[in-house]
């Protein structure tokens, strides 16, 4: 993997290893079947959420488009 994944703890090589479950086979074995379905992160770096301060009514309900 690239540079993104380089500051991630060396435990977590151990996690692919394992088993969901009563399933056949490892997360490793299911992640190499979608890598190749992965598309390459943008060069431009994007924001990946939104930070909303919702604000409640006296009825407790908030706007429709922010559920």
């Amino acid at each position: 993997m690239g540079p993104v994944h380089e500051g991630h703890p060396a435990g977590l090589g151990a996690d692919g290893r394992r088993r969901i479950g009563a399933r056949a086979r490892t997360i490793d074995e299911y992640f190499e079947d979608e890598r190749p379905l992965l598309l390459p992160l943008p060069e431009e770096r994007f924001e990946t959420g939104w930070v909303l301060t919702p604000r409640v009514d006296r009825y407790r309900s908030t706007p429709p488009a922010w559920t």
